[in-house]
């Protein structure tokens, strides 16, 4: 009786501090589909939004102006170290990779409205947010 007792104990206190999580082919589908809907979001709207990147960054004065503001506040570089422009293509993917991870919802929301509202529709916003914004950001 004493063996049993022993391996019983040593099972629960080798268990005890593992987390669960969700490997379960569907939980894993689930999300390879989410990132493969966010992918062809993005890619459907990247010519238009690279287009707006760029004539927003290249504006001549952008001092007092919310969307670059935004770009500030997700601390987005537009400019390289020697103080050449960025490629707005790289803008993009920067802006995109930082909205994803702002944890609070309404702050998310309203920088995707600033930043993509003029060439991307409520609907669309809300698709990213669905496919692109990940599942451990709290709403």
């Amino acid at each position: 009786m004493s063996r049993w007792f022993t391996i019983v104990i040593f099972a629960l206190l080798s268990g005890a501090g593992c987390e669960v999580t969700d490997h379960s082919p569907g939980h894993i589908t689930e999300q390879q589909d989410k990132r493969q809907l966010c992918s062809l979001l993005i890619a459907s709207h990247r010519s238009i939004l690279e287009s707006m990147f760029e004539v927003e960054l290249y504006a001549v004065s952008y001092e007092n102006d919310e969307w670059h503001d935004a770009l500030k506040s997700l601390e987005v570089a537009i400019s390289d170290p020697s103080g050449h422009p960025r490629n707005p293509s790289s803008v993009l993917q920067s802006t995109i990779d930082k909205l994803v991870q702002v944890k609070n919802a309404a702050d998310r929301m309203r920088l995707e409205y600033l930043l993509l509202g003029s060439r991307m529709s409520l609907e669309e916003r809300r698709r990213f947010d669905t496919y692109c914004v990940a599942d451990a950001v709290d709403d």
